[in-house]
């Protein structure tokens, strides 16, 4: 079990687009996901095994629940 996942990783995971992963995750979607410094201007996203798991079991909570527990 990884601590922390990609949005390809997760993707993979879901068999989903890394693109509907990261739309996700940038409309708040996702808990516990977070930006790391990397690619593109603002970072790059990464979604605990927990986030991942929920997404599994859940799918994806409403447009803006996240969006200001970020880290």
């Amino acid at each position: 079990m990884k601590e922390a996942y990609t949005t390809w990783e997760a993707a993979e995971r879901l068999s989903r687009s890394e693109w509907t992963v990261r739309q996700w995750c940038n409309k708040g979607q996702v808990e516990g996901a977070y930006k790391v410094h990397g690619k593109g201007r603002t970072g790059e996203w990464r979604l605990t095994h927990e986030s991942v798991t929920t997404l599994q079991n859940k799918g994806p909570a409403p447009v803006g629940t996240y969006l200001f527990g970020r880290r």
